[in-house]
């Protein structure tokens, strides 16, 4: 498990690095009238950090995948419920997983607002130009928003297949921690039957 877990973080890193690139292009074609105004020095200056932010892809994987809670095998919590929170179905990730993969990807929406696109973090009412990104409106409700790619997202073909390699050995060791736990359980049984019996 924790080799699909190192894979999967490592396919995150490499996705954030492209998704980063790819959306802030996106942003600076489709705002072309703010691209222009920015002119070529303030452009310059939005690109190194945008460069920065991709080159420091695997660091923001880190900060916002590491918690052991995020990961059954590396958590306290062995609820039935909690194996299932790796379900994919469709086009429906995760949320244990996107909702962190989101968070992190927010940090571009923070880059595309200081230069003026149409993005706004912050909690606050917009017009309808303008793209929130922040996660007010997502449950739990958070009294302090924070930056959050709030659009449809399709994860690559390699974060959903090690996501679906990780919910199956979720399973597997589930079931068989469950046969542990009822093993012992029937030994416990069956020596305080001969407890009984013997007396």
């Amino acid at each position: 498990m924790q080799t699909v877990h190192q894979l999967f973080l490592k396919a995150t890193g490499d996705f954030f690095a492209n998704w980063y690139t790819s959306t802030a292009k996106h942003y600076v074609i489709s705002d072309s009238q703010n691209t222009i105004s920015l002119g070529k020095d303030k452009l310059a200056q939005l690109k190194v950090k945008l460069k920065d932010l991709s080159d420091n892809a695997e660091k923001y994987v880190s900060e916002f995948l590491s918690a052991d809670s995020l990961w059954w095998h590396l958590s306290e919590n062995e609820k039935d419920t909690f194996v299932s929170s790796y379900l994919q179905s469709g086009s429906k990730l995760p949320e244990i997983i996107d909702q962190p993969i989101r968070k992190a990807l927010g940090k571009l929406g923070v880059l595309l607002e200081e230069y003026g696109y149409n993005v706004a973090t912050k909690a606050g009412s917009y017009g309808d130009e303008v793209s929130v990104w922040n996660n007010k409106n997502v449950s739990p409700y958070p009294t302090n928003p924070a930056a959050y790619y709030p659009d449809s997202l399709d994860w690559s073909l390699d974060m959903k297949a090690l996501m679906k390699r990780y919910e199956e050995l979720c399973k597997l060791a589930h079931e068989a921690l469950s046969n542990i736990k009822r093993f012992q359980k029937s030994k416990i049984d069956k020596q305080a039957s001969e407890l009984w019996d013997s007396i």
